[in-house]
């Protein structure tokens, strides 16, 4: 537990985080403990996530869902009742975009941006799997402010206008988790940008929104 409140802390120095983007890190973090100390509980679990992002931005010119990004992090849920629950999350999300493999042109053509996301979701327990004591579909919705990390892009009009790029985002998400074993589930979501994640004052322009696929997997570290 040490090991991650060093690494949360590390990343909003490297990030410069503000302060609503510390106070979530710090409720995070507090019910990432709570869960971690309340082995025996039901209805608080924890688990870690890790996968890829196929991700793309509505805008650039760059079509297809071909930007491949890594999410890594970890979600906390709590069950309301048998049929459903609430979870908050804390991921590093790499988004972006990039040409597609086939295409013409520049095929190293991209735009890297990457986040740290804060999912809060809704879900609904389906198909009671007796053998398993668990429900084996877990239904998602969830809107997703994410903060902006870092910025990287080799197409000439953005790559030297980086800091154009909106230090917020918020998404909107659904998304299903399927059980493969006692802890272990797959888990597919799609996601949708509600703003446009890039500016320029000086000429008025604005644009980019972002897309992404997102294949993941979880595991249970409490049950």
């Amino acid at each position: 537990m040490k090991i991650s409140i060093i690494y949360i802390f590390s990343a909003c120095s490297v990030s410069a985080a503000n302060r609503s983007f510390l106070l979530l890190l710090f409720l995070l973090t507090g019910l990432f403990i709570r869960a971690q100390e309340s082995r025996t509980s039901n209805s608080f679990q924890a688990e870690v996530v890790i996968g890829a992002n196929f991700s793309q931005l509505d805008g650039d010119g760059l079509s297809g869902f071909d930007k491949l990004g890594l999410r890594a992090g970890f979600d906390m849920r709590y069950d309301l009742d048998k049929l459903k629950g609430v979870s908050l999350s804390l991921l590093y999300d790499q988004r972006g975009s990039r040409r597609q493999m086939f295409a013409t042109g520049n095929r190293n053509e991209h735009i890297s941006l990457d986040y740290m996301a804060f999912p809060i979701s809704i879900y609904f327990n389906k198909w009671w799997y007796a053998p398993l004591n668990r429900y084996k579909i877990r239904l998602y919705g969830s809107i997703i402010p994410a903060r902006l990390l870092s910025t990287g892009s080799s197409i000439t009009r953005f790559d030297n206008a980086t800091d154009a790029f909106k230090k917020w985002d918020i998404s909107l998400s659904a998304g299903v988790v399927y059980g493969l074993g006692e802890r272990s589930s797959a888990r597919l979501f799609i996601e949708r940008s509600l703003l446009k994640i890039y500016h320029v004052p000086s000429l008025d322009a604005s644009g980019l929104q972002s897309y992404l696929i997102s294949f993941n997997y979880s595991y249970l570290l409490n049950q």
